[in-house]
């Protein structure tokens, strides 16, 4: 039925009923009598994928770094990976003029360019 009702959804990109259901069993059992005017979130929590593009001997990756570590720790830490353009041609092709670069996979690849701000910075993981 839901195929029906969302044809263009991707069904692997929804949560198995498993993951699902200790929020639901916990809501109909007794440990929630008394739970009155909460806002109770039953799909997984999306985990920031943040992936920071730099190279050896880039300044300007430097001070993005040097950013990234001063700028005030978020509710939950983010993990960064950080991807060296200089192992991959195609990297160095699509980054080589723009590092240092920081992409979010778990929002559809949205990226933030050099140079930025810390507000920018900041705007940019919420």
């Amino acid at each position: 039925m839901r195929v029906l009702a969302y044809p263009a959804e991707d069904p692997k990109k929804n949560p198995d009923p498993e993951q699902l259901m200790p929020v639901y069993l916990y809501l109909m059992g007794r440990d929630s009598k008394g739970v009155h005017g909460q806002q109770i979130d039953a799909q997984p929590k999306k985990i920031m994928e943040l992936l920071f593009y730099t190279t050896a001997q880039c300044h300007l990756c430097e001070l993005a770094e040097a950013l990234l570590v001063s700028t005030p720790p978020m509710p939950e830490p983010i993990p960064v990976d950080v991807v060296d353009i200089a192992q991959s041609e195609a990297l160095v092709e699509r980054y080589g003029t723009r590092i240092p670069v920081l992409r979010r996979n778990d929002t559809g690849g949205a990226e933030l360019d050099w140079p930025f701000t810390r507000d920018q910075l900041l705007t940019f993981l919420q």
